[in-house]
């Protein structure tokens, strides 16, 4: 496999340390989104004056589209007090509807679909 070669850095961040600092920590979060798709990213630091900590989290996309699947909505709520809760599984783009016989106060609602579902 031929590695691409790394060119056109974008800067995302540059600190600006005081100059009567010689041991300052600084924490900073970016977010960074690519301009397009990208199978390889190359990044660089600079230490000036120096780097004692990195941090990348990063949210990566499989490149095929995840086939449709049901969803599984856990609805979790209280009736006077009662605790309740309902479980439905529903095809894409479908509703469900949950009936109360009384003011429901909502607690939660969980969502889970099948894992690894690819085309």
């Amino acid at each position: 496999m031929k590695m691409e070669t790394p060119e056109h850095f974008q800067q995302i961040y540059r600190a600006q340390i005081p100059e009567d600092q010689d041991h300052w920590h600084f924490n900073v979060d970016r977010e960074v989104m690519l301009d397009k798709r990208a199978a390889t990213v190359f990044v660089r630091y600079v230490g000036d004056p120096g780097l004692n900590n990195i941090r990348i989290y990063a949210h990566c996309l499989d490149d095929r589209p995840r086939a449709a699947a049901p969803i599984t909505v856990t609805h979790t709520w209280a009736e006077n007090a009662q605790p309740k809760s309902k479980t439905v599984t529903c095809d894409p783009g479908a509703a469900y509807l949950i009936e109360t016989e009384s003011d429901p106060v909502d607690e939660s609602i969980a969502l889970a679909i099948p894992n690894g579902l690819r085309k």
